[in-house]
């Protein structure tokens, strides 16, 4: 899995979070963020506060147990 690069946070941006049904609004730009950039999936330790979801939401321990099997 590669890292991705900054997504810029634009009106653009606001507007595809207003439009999500997650309720929490920041969570919502994190998530439309995430897709901008194309990231594989979204990393957090509140995995229910993302749903509905566009990408999968992992927690940091399954993500880290992911990389591990794939460096082996």
């Amino acid at each position: 899995m590669d890292t991705k690069p900054g997504v810029l946070i634009d009106q653009n941006t606001i507007e595809q979070a207003l439009n999500l049904d997650i309720k929490d609004f920041e969570d919502a730009v994190q998530m439309i963020a995430a897709v901008q950039c194309k990231a594989d999936c979204l990393v957090t330790r509140n995995p229910k506060d993302f749903q509905p979801s566009l990408l999968p939401v992992m927690q940091p321990v399954d993500y880290l147990s992911s990389i591990s099997r794939l460096l082996k």
